[in-house]
């Protein structure tokens, strides 16, 4: 308890209480743990987290990269890393369906490489790429099979993009100076830019 007395001099003196100063010392430390419990802890519970957080994003990051990189990898190895080569691509792929050009590229590829076409037939395909469609292909030929051979190397190479996907080949017998005949019909996509 605090005692005050007062001196002739007008003097005022206040005494100590050594059991208030010990009670006053114990509530400012219960103070301070109450203020630990309720607003350090939850924050360091919050900083915790926020690690936790961290470090899933940092792994997610590191995801992300090793994607990229395999993405990177995959557009190597197709040769499309160059805007000239995608603009050459764009080139092969002409705009509209244009069916007349397909015939006249097939029965030119067809009369430069000594085949005769018995017959060629289309329709339109489904294809995931937007803006991108596809024109199904099945012709029947006759000539020989280096003619065949011939062929194939010539539509690689043609400036219109052809993907073939099946061939089927039908020997005959040989002909008058001894080559084996063949028929044979493909099946094949050209694209066209819608």
């Amino acid at each position: 308890m605090i005692t005050q007395s007062v001196t002739p001099n007008s003097e005022i003196e206040i005494k100590k209480d050594p059991k208030l100063m010990s009670l006053i010392g114990v509530g400012l430390i219960f103070v301070a743990m109450i203020l630990f419990v309720f607003f350090v802890r939850p924050f360091h519970q919050a900083v915790a987290k926020v690690k936790e957080e961290t470090i899933l994003k940092t792994q997610e990051l590191t995801a992300l990269k090793t994607k990229v990189a395999d993405f990177e990898n995959a557009k190597t190895k197709l040769g499309v890393n160059s805007e000239l080569q995608k603009l050459e691509m764009l080139r092969s792929i002409p705009i509209g369906v244009s069916q007349d050009k397909a015939i006249e590229d097939i029965v030119q590829l067809a009369k430069d490489h000594n085949i005769e076409l018995s017959s060629i037939g289309f329709s339109k395909g489904i294809t995931s790429k937007s803006k991108i469609g596809i024109l199904q292909v099945s012709a029947g030929f006759d000539g020989t099979y280096e003619d065949l051979t011939e062929f194939l190397k010539a539509l690689e190479q043609n400036k219109r993009m052809f993907r073939v996907n099946s061939i089927s080949v039908q020997l005959m017998n040989t002909d008058t100076v001894g080559l084996k005949r063949a028929v044979f019909s493909l099946s094949m996509d050209t694209f066209y830019q819608e």
